[in-house]
């Protein structure tokens, strides 16, 4: 019996003290723990994510050009702002909300603090379904910085294609010839392309905002991308 007790005590302490570090382990394994969030290299390098930390001006990165996103303001407006740029269909009033809710619930309200963080909503119109600006009328994030840019499809595709959209993020953005609704990618302050990995050690490219899980993936990537930033200002100021 005395035997049996140590048994039962033994086992409880290892599910007390050792389960959740096993546990911890193999959630996060395969998860890269970046000091600098990867930049997408350019065309002559496949456009594929540079994990080198030394990568400051190197000529090899895919820099975006400059394209109007309404009529007062460009994306090389937003220099030195972190841009997310996503699609939405001005025909999907519920999934533009959910949109809306998960940014702002999932990525604001956790990062709320830094102003430098813009939202680009791309809302692909037709010729019936035309943009509802009072969708995101109550939205929690500034409207400052939350840009929504309405356009049809074919002149949205002039704008990204080959710029934002470019080598994987192309094929995984655009399915069956339209625009992925929900999907997101992170523009540096750079004009540059920053993406992650997932749990699976699998290249994200973009995000799903639609999806908890990858929208949380997200938020983790601006931290590193936010943390960098910080890290060079500290480093400039010493």
């Amino acid at each position: 019996m005395k035997q049996t007790t140590n048994y039962t005590k033994g086992v409880v302490l290892f599910l007390i003290l050792v389960l959740p570090s096993l546990l911890y382990l193999y959630l996060t394994f395969g998860k890269h723990n970046f000091v600098y969030l990867p930049i997408i290299a350019n065309q002559s390098q496949d456009y594929r994510p540079l994990l080198n930390e030394n990568r400051q001006g190197i000529p090899e990165h895919h820099f975006i050009t400059d394209f109007p996103l309404t009529d007062s303001l460009s994306f090389r407006d937003l220099d030195n702002k972190i841009k997310l740029v996503f699609f939405s269909n001005a025909d999907n009033i519920l999934t533009n909300q959910l949109i809306g809710y998960m940014f702002q619930t999932e990525v604001w309200t956790h990062l709320g603090n830094y102003e430098d963080i813009y939202f680009l909503n791309f809302v692909i119109e037709d010729s019936v379904n035309t943009f509802d600006a009072s969708i995101f009328e109550g939205n929690s994030v500034p409207k400052d910085q939350w840009i929504n840019i309405p356009l049809q499809q074919d002149s949205l595709l002039t704008l990204v294609d080959n710029n934002i959209l470019i080598g994987n993020i192309q094929s995984k953005v655009i399915v069956d010839g339209a625009v992925k609704v929900g999907e997101t990618i992170i523009c540096d302050r750079e004009g540059r392309i920053r993406t992650g990995f997932n749990n699976s050690d699998k290249i994200m490219l973009s995000y799903n905002s639609l999806s908890k899980f990858e929208i949380k993936l997200l938020r983790d990537d601006l931290k590193v991308l936010l943390a960098e930033y910080q890290r060079e200002l500290k480093t400039k100021n010493d």
